[in-house]
């Protein structure tokens, strides 16, 4: 399964111990993830998800991190956040 590293050695691959009785489950989720991160165009090739989808995410982080500032603000920016989601909904 290749070379061992050598100490201080940084690797590129992760390894998880997984129970013999969800390895198909989880091979099946990896799968499913490397193939929603690349959509196939019309001839068959693999390009990168599109922006829309990525500046949701960016949205998203944006989000997180403003909650994580507001400190003692947060119930009052997170009412006015569940009624502006109530309203695109």
């Amino acid at each position: 399964m290749g070379r061992k590293k050598k100490f201080g050695e940084e690797s590129d691959f992760v390894s998880v111990r997984v129970p013999k009785s969800k390895r198909k489950e989880y091979r099946i989720a990896i799968k499913d993830f490397v193939e929603n991160k690349f959509e196939r165009n019309g001839e068959g090739k693999k390009i990168e998800v599109s922006k829309d989808k990525l500046d949701g995410f960016k949205k998203f982080d944006e989000f997180i991190k403003e909650i994580k500032e507001k400190g003692k603000e947060k119930d009052k920016f997170m009412s006015k956040a569940k009624k502006e989601f109530k309203k695109e909904t």
